[in-house]
């Protein structure tokens, strides 16, 4: 019984990465979404909108993780192993 719960445990961690994953994603599709001002070309943000980012924050590693198409139950496993295999 022990290891069935085990088991289940990391399956609903999995899960919530996944989540968490989708939900980054989504955020940034949606902030890439700016309406274009007077003079600007599509897709580019204005200056205001960029920020810097202190030093001491910066990322050691980073992972970059594609999903083309809908996201069903195969998908959402393989971006799983994908950000395991990354934390790893």
């Amino acid at each position: 019984m022990q290891a069935f719960n085990t088991h289940r445990f990391g399956l609903v961690r999995l899960w919530l990465r996944v989540i968490a994953a989708v939900a980054v994603l989504m955020a940034l599709a949606s902030g890439a979404a700016v309406a274009p001002d007077e003079g600007v070309e599509p897709g580019v943000l204005p200056v205001q909108a960029v920020t810097a980012i202190p030093a001491s924050r910066q990322a050691d590693r980073v992972c970059v993780i594609t999903v083309k198409g809908g996201i069903d139950q195969i998908t959402a496993m393989s971006v799983a192993r994908r950000i395991e295999a990354a934390e790893n």
